[in-house]
């Protein structure tokens, strides 16, 4: 709904508005006027941004600038009024002008037209006089290039003595006996000759589909025929004599002609003389199936490949040292190479056509034999060439790669996986009774550990191992050490709750009949435990035997536990020092040496061994569980300490409880078999007394037995004192009166003096296993609890 105030003052407004003089619109404009002349000018974004201002305010604003623009246009039309209208008669007579110009122009135009007539037939004689002399200049050259190949081969039968009067059937060929007739046996004619004969070929090419040079093609090929025929014999000739007689002139005489054969692009023609000369005669002598047999018999049939490779490289290096260092000298500015195309080429095909033997993967052996001398024959090969460009044109030789394809060596490691897998599984079956290993004389106890090492060994074997494969051998290293850490895990018992009764609780209904009654009857001393003089006797007859009776069943357990523990301790730390150091002298070395960085191995190495030893904290928290279940049996005596003086009006104790130096027996003696045990016996040690795995396990079964023994103590004292104030209530309530004790100490007194006495000895029996005893905190908190009974020592 609107608001009537606001209506009339919106009229009022608009009233307001008309009574305004154009002057005052001029003053007080919402706008500029420039604001229409932008880019992109929007009338509902320009209204949208003027919402403050009433429609009619605005209205008359827009209607003011309107009439302005009108006005200023009306002024601008005008200023030029005047010459538009004097513009008709200012163009009086302009025709007439145009008239008088026009003629002399058309007059130019028809000259123009003349000349270049004039210039059109100039031109015409001149282009047609230019192709007649181009054709007679033409004709002039075909005539000259003809006079030039008919003084060449005129030239060339002169020097090869060839007559040209003979032609039979359009072809008149040389015979064998006028071929060794007109042989060259003079280096630089044949050399003369040859540039004469490129020089034939270079004119021949131009003119090539002339009748001239199709009349005269069987001049051309006789001369070419009888040119090869003679260079072949002079080169073989040149060839044998270099190999025979290496000398300065045999020299030059084969680098003529080798450079002769280079000036007529006949290289091939070369290399195949060479074949014929020097290779297949070895090829027949050597690399035959009689030849290698007959090598085989002398010498062995283990060494017949390696005399072979011995045999080519220094038929190589040797006899045809001179020839191949002339050839590679002769051909290097072409794309031949002697050393590849020829030597490489003809011998490995031959060995691979004669004995394909070499390359069976079906006795890995004598595969790893053939492939390490063939390889060691490639290196050998490449060094003899005598470039880098040499090199790579050697690998990528067809014969090379197809060499290289036949060696089976993914077939060769799947023979060698399953050769080590097989071994380390064997021993990992031999390992599955881990009560009784054998160690056979060796640092390791376990099969599977000295599998492990055997088969990480035998991989990196210098008569296993190959460059091509050391990934996979690699992968191997890790998948056995992978498949050790599992074997470990899996070695290790399944822990179970004791059937024995707790070592800290009083016997109960599980314990044997004669346990329980030895709980119950006599006082008289125990004669299975030695006793010292002044010490405190057992309880019962038969409480000597407790330890023995309730736990023997155990016992052996916990032995066979502790040494199977402290075997694999062992073998896990052999292990991983034995692995470092295959690392570092065996396989290192034969890494590639292309390999700039070696960090990703041993980072991967180490990832492995710290998976075999994640199972070190879990043995060590084994070995101490058990040594601290041993040692912590004789505590269940603390419990009857209260039954040798309550009401018994026994004598004060002087020392300490029979059971106190006994506790750590279990300990010392679980060290004394690792370090080596007593001495006189065989036994092997596994851990030395100062490393660090005996200084934990000491350490922190002395600290868990003495925190149980302190739990037990305060336990006794606490139900002590409770007692001792129910005897006196009830005392107080019958009103009675007595002696508690003997010597002026209570009962309560001398339970309190046995356990200070047994803690001090507890104190000696520390001190021995080599406890700084000041320092050690639980035998601190242990005698805090038992300090209240120190004045009681002097009042016995």
């Amino acid at each position: 709904m609107t608001n009537p105030s606001r209506e009339s003052t919106a009229v009022a407004d608009t009233g307001a508005i008309s009574t305004l003089s154009p002057s005052f619109f001029g003053e007080y404009l919402s706008f500029d006027r420039s604001v229409f002349l932008q880019h992109g000018f929007d009338p509902v974004e320009f209204l949208g941004e003027r919402t403050h201002i009433a429609l009619d305010r605005l209205k008359a604003e827009l209607s003011f600038v309107l009439k302005e623009l009108k006005n200023e246009l009306v002024e601008l039309i005008n200023q030029d009024y005047a010459d538009f209208i004097n513009l008709s008669t200012n163009l009086v007579g302009v025709d007439k002008m145009i008239e008088d110009l026009k003629r002399p122009l058309d007059k130019v135009r028809s000259d123009v037209l003349t000349v270049k007539s004039n210039l059109t037939s100039v031109i015409d004689s001149l282009e047609s006089k230019l192709e007649k002399r181009a054709s007679i200049r033409e004709k002039k050259g075909v005539l000259q290039l003809f006079i030039s190949i008919h003084e060449s081969v005129g030239k060339i039968e002169e020097l090869l003595e060839i007559s040209s009067s003979r032609r039979r059937n359009g072809f008149d060929p040389v015979t064998n006996s006028e071929m060794e007739d007109e042989s060259l046996n003079d280096g630089k004619l044949i050399e003369r000759v040859a540039i004469e004969y490129n020089q034939l070929q270079y004119l021949v090419s131009k003119g090539k589909d002339l009748p001239f040079v199709t009349n005269i093609e069987w001049r051309i090929n006789r001369i070419r025929d009888t040119l090869t025929t003679s260079l072949s014999r002079s080169l073989k000739s040149a060839i044998q004599t270099a190999m025979e007689t290496p000398g300065a002139a045999a020299t030059a005489s084969l680098t003529q002609f080798l450079r002769t054969y280079v000036l007529i692009d006949r290289i091939a023609e070369a290399e195949e003389a060479m074949r014929y000369t020097i290779i297949r005669p070895f090829i027949k002598k050597n690399i035959t199936k009689q030849s290698l047999m007959e090598n085989g018999a002398s010498s062995g049939q283990e060494d017949t490949l390696q005399n072979l490779y011995n045999r080519i490289m220094d038929f190589v290096s040797r006899s045809c040292a001179l020839v191949l260092d002339v050839a590679t000298k002769a051909f290097r500015s072409t794309h031949h190479d002697v050393m590849v195309d020829l030597f490489w080429a003809d011998v490995v095909s031959a060995i691979v056509r004669t004995i394909p033997t070499i390359f069976s993967p079906g006795i890995p052996d004598v595969f790893h034999r053939n492939y390490t001398l063939s390889m060691e024959f490639v290196s050998q090969f490449e060094v003899l060439c005598q470039s880098e460009k040499s090199v790579k044109q050697l690998r990528s030789h067809q014969t090379y790669i197809d060499f290289m394809k036949r060696w089976q060596l993914s077939t060769y490691f799947q023979l060698r996986f399953n050769e080590v897998v097989r071994k380390f599984e064997e021993g990992v079956a031999a390992s599955t009774n881990t009560d009784n290993p054998e160690s056979s004389g060796t640092d390791l106890i376990f099969p599977a550990s000295r599998s492990l090492i055997s088969c990480v060994e035998f991989c990196w074997d210098r008569k296993v191992y190959t460059v091509v494969l050391t990934h996979r051998f690699w992968q191997l290293t890790l998948q056995l050490l992978g498949r050790y850490a599992l074997w470990l895990k899996s070695a290790l018992p399944e822990t179970s709750n004791p059937t024995d009764p707790n070592p800290l609780s009083p016997p109960t209904a599980a314990t044997p009949p004669g346990v329980v009654a030895a709980h119950a009857i006599g006082r008289s001393s125990s004669p299975g435990i030695p006793q010292r003089p002044g010490s405190t006797p057992p309880t019962t007859l038969s409480s000597s035997h407790l330890a023995l009776d309730v736990a023997s069943g155990s016992s052996e357990a916990d032995e066979a536990l502790l040494r199977q523990y402290l075997y694999l301790f062992n073998d896990v730390t052999v292990v991983r020092e034995k692995i470092l150091m295959i690392y570092e002298s065996n396989i290192i070395p034969l890494f590639p040496r292309s390999l700039d960085s070696y960090d990703a191995f041993r980072e991967s190495i180490l990832t492995s061994l710290d998976a075999i030893e994640e199972t070190l904290p879990d043995l060590s928290g084994r070995v101490v569980a058990v040594l601290v279940k041993r040692c912590s049996e004789p505590l269940r005596y603390v419990k009857e300490i209260p039954r040798q003086y309550r009401q018994t009006n026994k004598e004060a104790p002087t020392r300490a409880s029979y059971f106190i130096p006994t506790m750590f027996e279990p300990l010392t003696a679980f060290i004394r078999s690792a370090c080596g045990g007593e001495p006189g016996t065989d036994v092997q040690p596994i851990l030395s007394s100062e490393s660090s795995a005996i200084r934990t396990w000491r350490a922190e079964v002395a600290t868990q037995v003495c925190e149980l023994y302190g739990a037990v103590v305060s336990e006794l004292l606490a139900n002590e004192r409770k007692m001792q104030e129910s005897l006196r209530k009830f005392k107080k309530g019958k009103k009675t009166t007595g002696d508690d004790g003997v010597g002026g100490l209570s009962d309560e007194d001398k339970i309190r003096l046995q356990v200070y006495l047994d803690v001090e000895q507890l104190t000696v029996e520390l001190s021995q296993l080599g406890f700084e005893v000041d320092s050690f905190r639980p035998l601190s908190n242990l005698k805090e609890i038992v300090e209240s009974a120190r004045t009681l020592v002097g009042s016995v």
